[in-house]
Order: C-alpha cells, then sequence, then structure tokens
C-alpha cells in the first residue's frame, strides 16, 4: 500500500504541474505594456544560452512562417544575476508547515532531482524536480459547493499564500495572467462557466522589469490556484525561483534577427495546444508541417545552474493538426543573444 501511495503522489506531482497547462493555454506570456528602464550598468559578458527541454508532443520538425510579423522590439534589456541556490528541501519545509503538515517527508529517488512528499491521506504536498516545483493537493469532496467568494478576495489570499511563504523573489512581481472557471470531475479540471463553477483557478506568472520569468514549459504558469467555492484552497502547484540582481545590461537579437534565427531552424517548439482539447486531461499528439507565427514577445528563461537569467524571444503561433484538421497552437523559444 506504502508504495502504491508514493507512486500516485509522484504521478500527481507531475500531472498537477503540467495539467495547468490546459487550462492556462490562453495565459498572457508578452510583457507588459510599461518596462523598468535599462540599468545604465556594464556590459554582462559570457552569458550561457538558454537550455529547453523536448516537448514530446510534436511527433515531426515544423517550418515556420513569420512575415506577418513587423514592428521591432527593444535590442537592450537588463541582465539579471542569480543570486544564490537555495535547498529545496528547507523551503520546502516551510510551505509544509504553513499547509498543516507535521511529519517529516520521505525522499523518493527519482531521475534527476530527489523528489519530497508528505503524505497525510486526505492531503498530499510534493517538492523537487528540475526546475525544482512544489504541488499541494487537498481532496475535494464528492459535492462540492457553487462558488460564492468573489475572485477579488480569492487573489488576495493567493497573494497572501506567496507572501506568507517568499515564494516571490526580491525585486520580481507576480502577476495573475488566468482566471478559469471549473466543475472537477475527481481531479480532472473540467472547465465550465462561471454560474456553474465549483472551483476557481488563478494562474500567476513572474515578471522582471515587465518581462516574464520562464523555466521549464512557456505555457506552465509560474503559480496554480484552485480555490473551491467556500474559498479554502485545494491544490497549488508553483515553480521556485531563486533571488536575483540587476547586473548590467545585454545587448540582443532585433525581432527581425530573431525571426530570420527562427525560419532557418533555430527555434524549440515548447507548446502546442488545441482549444478543442481543453477539457482533456490525457497528453494529445499533433502533427503539423507548417506553423504560421502570430505575435512575438520577449522573456527572460532560468535554467538551473546558471548564473545569468537567459534572455529569450517568445513566438506564438497556430497550426493544422495533419489528422485532426483541428487548429493547434503554438510557442517557439529562440535564443535572443547574437
Amino acid at each position: 500500500m506504502k508504495a502504491f501511495r508514493l507512486g500516485f503522489v509522484i504521478a500527481l506531482f507531475l500531472l498537477f504541474l503540467v495539467g495547468a497547462v490546459y487550462l492556462s493555454s490562453r495565459s498572457r506570456l508578452t510583457q507588459k505594456t510599461e518596462r523598468s528602464p535599462t540599468p545604465t550598468a556594464r556590459p554582462v559578458a559570457d552569458i550561457t544560452p538558454a537550455t529547453f527541454p523536448k516537448l514530446e508532443s510534436v511527433d515531426k520538425k515544423t517550418t515556420y512562417n513569420a512575415s506577418s510579423l513587423v514592428g521591432s522590439l527593444p535590442t537592450t534589456v537588463a541582465a539579471y544575476r542569480v543570486l544564490s541556490s537555495f535547498a529545496v528541501l528547507e523551503k520546502a519545509r516551510r510551505v509544509a508547515r504553513v499547509l498543516g503538515f507535521s511529519s517529516e517527508p520521505q525522499t523518493i529517488d527519482i531521475p534527476g532531482e530527489p523528489l519530497y512528499a508528505w503524505d497525510e491521506g486526505e492531503k498530499t504536498f510534493s517538492a523537487g524536480g528540475s526546475p525544482p516545483a512544489i504541488a499541494y493537493l487537498s481532496g475535494l469532496p464528492k459535492n462540492l459547493p457553487s462558488v460564492s467568494v468573489s475572485v477579488e478576495v480569492l487573489k488576495r489570499s493567493a497573494r497572501s499564500f506567496l507572501e506568507d511563504n517568499a515564494l516571490v523573489p526580491a525585486g520580481t512581481a507576480a502577476e495573475n495572467i488566468n482566471t478559469a472557471y471549473l466543475a472537477p470531475v475527481g481531479n480532472d479540471p473540467v472547465q465550465t462557466t462561471r454560474d456553474r463553477a465549483t472551483v476557481v483557478q488563478l494562474d500567476y506568472r513572474l515578471f522582471l522589469g515587465g518581462i516574464p520569468v520562464l523555466s521549464g514549459y512557456p505555457d506552465i504558469p509560474t503559480y496554480t490556484f484552485w480555490f473551491d467555492g467556500a474559498g479554502a484552497m485545494r491544490k497549488f502547484s508553483g515553480l521556485l525561483f531563486p533571488p536575483v540582481e540587476v547586473a548590467g545590461e545585454i545587448q540582443i537579437l532585433s525581432l527581425s534577427e530573431a525571426k530570420a534565427r527562427l525560419e532557418s531552424g533555430g527555434g524549440t517548439i515548447l507548446s502546442a495546444f488545441s482549444q478543442a482539447d481543453k477539457n482533456r486531461v490525457e497528453t494529445q499528439y499533433y502533427s503539423f508541417k507548417t506553423t504560421r507565427v502570430t505575435d512575438a514577445s520577449q522573456a527572460y528563461y532560468f535554467t538551473p545552474g546558471q548564473e545569468v537569467l537567459a534572455p529569450v524571444y517568445v513566438f506564438t503561433g497556430t497550426a493544422t493538426d495533419e489528422r485532426t484538421k483541428k487548429t493547434v497552437n503554438t510557442i517557439t523559444l529562440v535564443s535572443a543573444l547574437p
């Protein structure tokens, strides 16, 4: 039974982190309109390009058509140096205490970083992975009441939780990028309308100087909350970021140069998802030959172990799945370093 519970905790940890994607596929990834001025400190040299994971749900390489993109984006951005690493277990213990866990975690050996798991029957909490993340689940009753709490009250609760656990690094800002109304089946998310909802999902993204900070897959929010109809937090997942400081400035590719790099095969597709599959929990696989790029923005990308956050271009677009003819929304990242 214990082995089964541990397996369940691991599966829950992975599925909940990835599951936020399906309800956040329209989340705002572009930078905010007001950007902090770029500091005039000395330039930063020898920045390591971002290292991206592999997307398994697309079975072939795609070509890109970015001819419709016009305009320009800044060619100089602030550089942010990672101040220090942190002990995942120490940070997880602090959050676990706030959530009411009194026991010590079990250490589960999985490929890469170890996973720490607290399991107290109706509620579980896990921490680990690369990039490091945490995930909490409190069991959902079968007959949840309809949502009666205002979203603004829930946002204040989410903000308090982030602040009480020091999850937002100094110098960054966590902004609400998506609100979804759910009527879950078991622990599976099913989107619905506000009047039928029994759960509210709130998604947050970290920003630095108005530019989003990404890690892992870009369509996974930095933090995701589930609140039930009475306002109790039932689920939480979040990426753990180290503190950073401004360290100078970075000269980056122009938008036209980044487009050329994308069209010549220099991009990495990290999200492919059709809105037609928004209530499907299982992984959806797509196949398409051409992606039409519809928008471009800039972001910082964090890879564990790097000394300076890497600047990237984020290209969003659409494609048509060859088998089902569904419209697939895509996100492709390109290094912004010359």
